[in-house]
């Protein structure tokens, strides 16, 4: 509908073949060199002129309510985007999943510190492991790097 009133409200050159309805009545038709989106061209008998009629004051309002609603779905669909992140960001669940990923570095580190604690017991010569020390190191890693991407993604939310 909105693309049909554009093409009625817009201006088109008439030449002698363009197959408009004949306007005889000066009254009706207006002699328009200018560009005017609210005037519909008409025909003429001589080539390369431009004659419109303005669009009555009900198709301009149906132009006008179209246009509205065109960019209210726009504005709402551009707001569906915005806000489907920051929904996600403020529910239930993603609390529930930071929290989970709170309780797994605590666990890590009650871990790392049992472990820590057993190398350094006196008494005993134990020999350290690369892979659970780079193992520790990879999980603080990934835990730092998770909680600072949620506290700036937190912050850019609100």
């Amino acid at each position: 509908e909105l693309q049909s009133l554009r093409q009625r409200g817009s201006q088109e050159r008439i030449t002698g073949s363009t197959p408009l309805p004949r306007i005889d009545d000066p009254d009706e038709g207006i002699l328009c060199n200018a560009e005017n989106s609210k005037e519909k061209p008409v025909s003429s008998n001589k080539p390369g002129r431009i004659i419109t009629r303005s669009l009555t004051e009900e198709e301009v309002r149906a132009l006008q309510r179209a246009e509205a609603a065109e960019r209210a779905r726009d504005e709402v669909n551009q707001n569906k985007n915005v806000r489907c992140w920051r929904r996600l960001l403020r529910s239930h669940h993603f609390d529930m999943l930071m929290g989970g990923l709170i309780v797994a570095n605590m666990l890590l580190l009650m871990l790392k510190v049992q472990y820590e604690g057993a190398m350094i017991e006196p008494g005993t010569e134990r020999p350290r492991s690369s892979v659970i020390d780079t193992t520790f190191s990879v999980f603080e890693h990934f835990f730092t790097a998770v909680f600072l991407l949620e506290m700036i993604l937190r912050l850019a939310a609100d």
